[in-house]
């Protein structure tokens, strides 16, 4: 089944409003730091909501007015480290209330360092290692597919386990831009959507290629508002901050047709790419 796009035409839209939104989701708050002292330059106006600090008291200071010294100690010897791009880190800080924890995520963009983090009830140092061991488990089950429709069918499948979410698919492109579900876990009061078709209109060629590059994005609620940076341009160098491998970045790249038709809010997606 081919279905319009109900999103109207996006491959008239600036690419560089998909790199460079200047805004990001509600659930996260960022940092965008300058090396080496980790100087705050651009933040997202909700720092106020998450601990408790207005923008304009956090701009033009440092993360060791918010972190402790062992934290910062921490977030530079990560920062050093050659390996993968994004590095993954547990921490806490000293809001004006009280004392919160968060899930950090490193990566560098436009000679930045981009700090987000994600506040979290309790220290997820446990929760890590659980997390570790049921993706181990999700991708043992994986590895055991024989052929490429097995295996999407099980990666949908062990996703949603871990996920906890009512539906997982997978969506393939083909070479025009075109996309087709082939292969979905789902409850079972749900309509399907295995086998719908959808049109290269439905997704600019700039979002497909993130696709391709930033690996995992994720949407809680993809009706919900977004938050800007402050302010709006990157002072290093004078133009929108790029966000193309942002964890909260606005999301505006994603094929929200496919759940907003079907009454979905909350949407995951990662990157399959057989070589």
């Amino acid at each position: 089944m081919l279905l319009p796009s109900d999103t109207g035409t996006f491959e008239n839209k600036n690419p560089d409003s998909i790199c460079a939104p200047g805004s990001i989701q509600l659930y996260g708050i960022l940092f965008v730091l300058q090396e080496p002292l980790l100087k705050i330059i651009q933040v997202s106006d909700n720092t106020f909501e998450a601990i408790g600090f207005y923008p304009r008291e956090i701009l033009g200071k440092f993360l060791d007015d918010f972190f402790c010294a062992e934290q910062v100690a921490g977030i530079k010897k990560t920062l050093s480290e050659e390996g993968e791009s994004f590095k993954f880190l547990n921490l806490c800080i000293e809001t004006r209330y009280s004392q919160g924890y968060f899930e950090g995520k490193l990566h560098r963009s436009d000679g930045a360092v981009i700090l987000e983090l994600e506040r979290v009830a309790t220290d997820r140092t446990r929760h890590s290692t659980d997390c570790d061991r049921a993706l181990k488990k999700a991708l043992d089950q994986i590895q055991k597919a024989q052929n490429l429709a097995d295996l999407c069918q099980v990666a949908a499948e062990e996703v949603r386990k871990f996920i906890g979410f009512d539906r997982a698919i997978v969506y393939r492109f083909d070479e025009m831009g075109a996309g087709s579900v082939i292969a979905e876990s789902k409850l079972e009061n749900l309509s399907s959507l295995l086998g719908l078709y959808y049109p290269a209109s439905d997704i600019p060629q700039a979002a497909r290629r993130l696709f391709s590059e930033n690996l995992v994005r994720f949407i809680p609620d993809v009706s919900d508002r977004t938050v800007p940076l402050i302010p709006s341009c990157n002072p290093l160098t004078s133009l929108p901050l790029d966000m193309s491998f942002q964890f909260f970045e606005n999301g505006f790249s994603l094929p929200h047709s496919i759940p907003q038709k079907y009454g979905g809010r909350c949407e995951p997606d990662s990157e399959l790419d057989r070589k």
